[in-house]
């Protein structure tokens, strides 16, 4: 993944054509092998065990509560076909969480990602991705999705890119015990962004990006338009170690004001993030890191902070 992110965020440099090299011996040495596995084991404490923090109902008895669990992410991975100028690719991940004390706020998660990416010229490549995705929350229904989301990159040349991208999303949230109107969320999403990697330096890059889009739902009140504006950076450090620092702002302005109140609803939210990550050795990795979110809402009831503790041990398979 290393090799792969230095030839996209700096092509035609002397760091590139290193990186293609280590590619190719390790591609010659196990040219049949065409998948790969990933399994993520770790433990996170969560301020505030919150469902869908963005814009999902909040159950009253879980407000401002705080919890314990281990999370296990195994994601495998096979490659249709990968030549000079196309590739593709298809994958499928597992998402579970398990609480220590709130069990009824366990996640599983079942994703299947088709993706795909042609090269145009030099400097244009376009890409496409299909995924569905089905969530379980404490062992119930929680909701069913898929998307479509196309997109072009440009490559300027030294390291620079560009990339715009559009998605479709269209999500069926079910009724629960614990969610009982959750239903009246089902619709789909618009979504249109672009985003700049900017290489800073032979070991750093940064990303800046905005985005805009709409939500439609079974019930108005629901409905909102969403301006989000983000920012990253990586830093590679010689021995086999990487910050990765990110930060963002997403204003969100429902259309409609929900039965029980008297304003529509507006939230800002800003989210922060450090993490670590330690290369251990050409198969394991260790991270470490620390993610933070302050949902600034004009309804009681969605303004919270929330901040997320994380470890994780890595292993990658092929």
């Amino acid at each position: 993944e290393y090799f792969d992110n230095t030839i996209k965020l700096a092509p035609g440099t002397d760091l590139a054509a290193k990186a293609a090299e280590y590619l190719n011996i390790m591609e010659k040495g196990d040219a049949q092998n065409r998948w790969t596995l990933n399994l993520s084991v770790g433990e996170q404490y969560d301020s505030n065990v919150v469902l869908g923090p963005e814009n999902g109902p909040k159950s009253a008895n879980i407000t401002r509560e705080s919890d314990w669990r281990t999370v296990l992410y195994l994601k495998g991975r096979y490659s249709i076909f990968d030549n000079q100028n196309a590739e593709s690719s298809v994958a499928y991940s597992l998402y579970q969480s398990l609480h220590n004390r709130l069990s009824d706020f366990n996640v599983t998660q079942h994703l299947m990602e088709l993706k795909g990416s042609y090269e145009l010229s030099q400097k244009l490549t376009l890409k496409g991705m299909f995924s569905t995705e089905y969530v379980y929350v404490g062992w119930d229904d929680y909701d069913y999705s898929y998307s479509v989301s196309p997109s072009l990159m440009i490559s300027e040349g030294r390291g620079l890119s560009t990339e715009i991208e559009y998605r479709y999303k269209r999500t069926r949230f079910m009724d629960s015990d614990l969610f009982q109107s959750n239903s009246d969320r089902t619709g789909h999403n618009n979504l249109a962004g672009i985003a700049q990697n900017i290489p800073l330096g032979r070991l750093v890059s940064a990303r800046l990006g905005y985005s805009y889009d709409e939500d439609s739902a079974a019930e108005d009140f629901w409905d909102y338009t969403g301006n989000k504006v983000d920012a990253g950076l990586k830093l590679y450090f010689i021995k086999n170690s990487l910050v990765n620092l990110s930060g963002e702002y997403y204003n969100k302005q429902y259309k409609e004001t929900a039965p029980s109140e008297t304003d529509e609803r507006e939230d800002d939210v800003y989210t922060a993030s450090i993490s670590y990550t330690r290369l251990l050795s050409g198969r394991c990795s260790i991270t470490a890191g620390q993610l933070y979110t302050r949902n600034d809402s004009n309804i009681e009831a969605y303004d919270y902070k929330r901040s997320i503790t994380s470890v994780f041990i890595t292993a990658k398979f092929n």
